[in-house]
């Protein structure tokens, strides 16, 4: 046998060179390949190439190259052992046979045709074997294509029949080679049939020919979760259907259902995958007084099950709708699809935010849900379960073959505001008590913008909804805003709704706010004090140097005056993660690229402190001094916001009108909109168009911003919350590609868990334990720069070391040139370094980095680099896990040249920061 050639793996390997290099693939091992074979001449040599490695064996131990060392000790449970075990005894067969010449007495017949009844049956078995083997590994195969929803189930078909044509085509033409060739050597027709009667094998695609038998073998051997058989029941539908009979199209009573995946069944499985059961279980709360997680947070410590059960497994959900069809098409209402999806909170954020960890509770139909239920039919079936895992004796499942009592609750729940009013029952949005979190009314929050009201608590809901019985809706809605019971408030035994209905940042933020306060301050720049014009704001988008960390969430350059001038429309032709990007970028266009706006401009400096909310508010680690923070901020941003425009009046352009209807380019979507009442319309006579008069006030989201010092305090970082859900991605493009529109529900609910099957194979290792790199340079240790700062964590000086230009580590791309935040020292201001070298010791990456001075400059958010003495700095070296959780950036220079960070979250104490920058000043 021969030795693994991985640092961190060192296994004993049978099988030879070909297992070796079997080993090597699955277990993705990747240079350096060190030789750990005994009395090597060559001392434990490493080598950068595999090919290498493997001639290095082959000339220097050959005998632990040999695979038939391994036969003595070989495990007979494993079927690629006993298959080379059977191969080299019939091989050993037939040299015997042909050094007789193939004369035999009698008795030597007898024995002959033992051993061949012996291996005969041998044979059958590694047949039966392969043969299993080989259809798991067509299954394998249509699960990875089916996994990214790219294709139809009937392309599918057609792989399979085509490949399965393939493998007969090259097995034909092997068996061909094979018998004519022995034929030459005049071996035995038995022998030359028999040897060829192994290139034959039925077609491992037959138990897979349809969806349904792929869904059940998947089932079977994947550990797929399916949803429930024909769906649950929802109710029932008119429906006009052709009458064969009569030829006439008559309407028909059908009935309407929605798919769900069991919780318990999809908790066992998660379960049972050994990385997710470790993390979840080594999760614990943080002892520096920072907000982590939800067990940092208050409610978690007056949470009777989590104070209990520490392990408990925490459910965060999230109902959301998706459109998957053409949004310009014809059938956008009818299929339009609400998830029910959750996450599980014990994991680590960065587990989180891969799509994997998303996981489908249910789907439907917009329009089957019943309107006096909505979606509290879909939410049913979910608290029928939970009411199992919140009880005491919890519910007895296995876990990796050994009993385990299994127990979860649900904590919170997160949404978007019409996603929040409808799980709570409340009326929509843009009614007079729009908050779900307490009873403010619009009125007092447009007179005061800091205003809060009564906050909601479930006994002063179950008051309302009796109010509502007892007095009607019209009374309900205008003092509670209550519209119907909620089934959160009604069956949720240990979490408080509404006070757990946690409001997605993303929406907030990055979808409502910043938007707005963007396209007002160019409305302000660009229109109405001309300092430039928007076709240079443009240009200037286009042109800058985000640099590599930032360059694929550039701002697109579209926005137009046109759109500047219908100031109620607050859509910006954006994504969340280009929103994001353009408010940490406008200062720095505006500031330095347009000479003709004033340094200290209000307006540009309202977008600087929404920003610097957004460093704080996307945080995963927040101090209590950065709360405190966060709430000056919001102060200063709200103060400023009202007193650049108070209740401001924009003259709109004439909108052309046909009849009595608006034109629908100007009409906005019901979340954009706080208050209709606030645009008034001026006309110009009978004519075809009309002006309006537009009053800009804060949208109801400035209020939500009001509640987030205490939701963190509450329930953790509200950025573990946020609903940037890629998942609806992968339903939208099986959309595009799909021409069968019947009983959508469950194909996406198929194919959401076929993804997430193959998701589960491939989980073998946390996100953090997943690195990748290029092929590099091999360097002795005390050869590299920086070794005197890389003996410091422990590397020796004769040790091999990796060099190359890059690593990426959960996501995160370490290149040369980039800078990245160095671990912080108690009450110590954000400290960075620049990427010098990176080098990988053992399969670990290590950095060595040149710091340097910054100083946190307000103007910009940002922290301003210090070049005053170019030639003086300090290399110190890193292992990347003890780097702080902060995406490595690249540099922002203004026209003059001044180079800048500006991460995308709050480092360190914020408030030490800012202090530290006051004194330096």
């Amino acid at each position: 046998m021969v030795y693994c050639a991985h640092p961190n793996c060192q296994l004993e390997v049978r099988g030879g060179l070909q297992g070796l290099k079997d080993h090597i693939i699955n277990k993705h091992h990747a240079a350096p390949f060190l030789c750990y074979e005994e009395q090597c001449s060559e001392g434990g040599r490493a080598f950068n190439v595999k090919s290498s490695f493997i001639r290095h064996l082959q000339s220097n131990h050959p005998l632990s190259c040999d695979p038939g060392d391994d036969d003595e000790s070989m495990d007979t449970s494993s079927s690629s052992n006993l298959q080379a075990s059977t191969v080299s005894r019939e091989s050993s067969n037939y040299e015997d046979n042909t050094r007789s010449g193939g004369a035999s007495n009698s008795s030597d017949e007898n024995e002959e045709n033992a051993e061949m009844d012996v291996d005969d049956g041998d044979h059958d078995n590694i047949e039966d074997d392969f043969s299993l083997r080989l259809e798991e590994s067509a299954a394998r195969f249509v699960l990875n294509i089916r996994r990214h929803g790219n294709v139809t189930a009937t392309t599918v078909q057609r792989i399979m029949s085509e490949t399965f044509e393939l493998l007969n085509t090259v097995l034909k033409w092997s068996r061909d080679k094979i018998s004519s060739h022995l034929t030459t050597h005049e071996i035995n027709e038995d022998i030359i049939s028999k040897c060829v009667d192994y290139l034959h094998f039925e077609d491992p695609f037959m138990n897979l020919k349809t969806t349904e038998k792929q869904l059940d073998y998947f089932e079977e051997k994947f550990g797929l979760v399916r949803p429930e058989r024909d769906g649950l029941f929802l109710g029932t539908r008119w429906e006009d259907k052709l009458d064969k009979q009569s030829g006439l199209t008559l309407p028909v009573q059908v009935r309407t259902t929605f798919q769900y995946v069991p919780l318990i069944k999809q908790l066992t499985a998660i379960l049972n995958n050994p990385v997710l059961f470790n993390l979840i279980h080594k999760e614990t709360p943080s002892t520096d007084g920072h907000y982590r997680s939800y067990l940092d947070g208050s409610e978690a410590l007056s949470h009777p099950l989590v104070s209990r059960y520490p392990n408990i497994i925490r459910l965060v959900k999230w109902v959301d709708d998706s459109e998957v069809v053409n949004p310009l098409g014809s059938k956008t209402a009818i299929h339009k699809i609400v998830n029910d999806l959750f996450v599980i909170h014990n994991l680590p954020p960065e587990e989180n935010a891969r799509l994997r960890s998303i996981h489908l509770s249910s789907y439907s139909y917009r329009e089957d849900l019943p309107e006096d239920e909505s979606v509290d039919a879909l939410l049913a079936p979910f608290f029928n379960e939970l009411d199992q895992l919140e009880s005491e004796e919890g519910v007895s499942i296995q876990v990796n073959n050994a009993p385990f009592t299994l127990r979860a609750t649900l904590t919170a729940f997160a949404a978007d505001d019409l996603g929040a009013h409808e799980l709570l029952g409340l009326g929509s949005p843009s009614l007079n008590r729009f908050c779900t979190l307490c009873l403010i009314t619009r009125h007092e929050f447009h007179s005061n913008i800091f205003a809060m009201g009564a906050m909601r608590t479930k006994e002063m809901h179950r008051r309302n909804v009796e109010e509502l019985n007892r007095r009607g809706a019209a009374f309900a809605l205008a003092s509670s805003g209550v519209k119907r019971d909620s089934i959160l408030t009604r069956r949720s035994k240990y979490t408080e709704f509404p006070a757990a209905m946690i409001k997605d940042p993303m929406h907030d933020l990055l979808r409502g706010i910043a938007p707005m306060e963007v396209k007002l301050v160019l409305h302000e720049l660009c229109i109405a004090q001309k300092y430039f014009s928007i076709e240079d704001f443009n240009a200037q988008l286009k042109s800058f140097n985000y640099g590599i960390a930032d360059m694929k969430n550039k701002p697109s350059p579209n926005i137009t005056k046109s759109s500047l001038q219908k100031p109620m429309s607050y859509v910006m032709h954006q994504t969340a993660a280009q929103t994001w990007c353009l408010i940490r970028v406008f200062p720095f266009i505006v500031r330095r690229k347009f000479p003709k706006v004033p340094q200290n401009c209000p307006h540009v400096s309202l977008i600087v402190l929404l920003k610097r909310l957004c460093d704080i508010i996307f945080s995963d680690d927040i101090s209590e001094n950065d709360l405190i923070l966060l709430e000056e901020l919001i102060h200063q941003h709200h103060t400023l916001f009202v007193t650049l425009y108070p209740l401001t009046v924009f003259q709109e352009p004439e909108i052309p009108q046909h009849g009595n209807q608006v034109d629908e380019d100007f009409l906005e979507d019901e979340e954009e909109v706080d208050n209709p009442s606030s645009q008034v319309c001026g006309s110009t006579g009978t004519g075809s168009t009309r002006k309006t008069q537009s009053v800009v006030r804060p949208l109801q989201k400035h209020h939500s911003l009001v509640h987030y010092p205490e939701l963190i305090r509450k329930f953790g970082p509200i950025v573990l919350y946020w609903c940037m859900s890629k998942r609806n991605a992968l339903l939208k493009r099986f959309g595009a590609i799909c021409n069968n529109f019947i009983r959508l529900p469950l194909t996406f609910a198929n194919l959401h868990q076929i993804s997430h099957t193959a998701d589960f194979l491939d989980w073998n290792s946390s996100v953090k334990s997943e690195i990748s790199f290029p092929r590099g340079g091999l360097k002795p240790a005390g050869t590299v720069f920086g070794f005197p700062e890389l003996a410091d964590l422990g590397i020796e000086e004769d040790a091999i070391l990796q060099q190359v230009s890059e690593v990426t580590v959960g996501g995160f791309r370490y290149i040369v040139d980039l800078y990245v935040a160095l671990p912080l020292l108690f009450n110590e201001n954000a400290v960075f370094g620049k990427i010098r070298n990176v080098y990988i010791f053992e399969y670990q990456p290590f950095l060595v980095c040149e710091e340097v001075k910054t100083i946190y400059d307000e103007d910009f958010g940002a922290y301003k680099i210090d070049n005053k003495e170019p030639d003086v700095f300090t290399i110190r070296a890193f292992k990347q896990s003890s780097l702080l959780p902060v995406r490595p950036m690249s540099i922002w220079q203004t026209a003059d040249g001044v180079p800048y960070l500006s991460p995308r979250n709050a480092i360190g104490d914020m408030l030490i920061n800012i202090t530290h920058a006051d004194e330096l000043e």
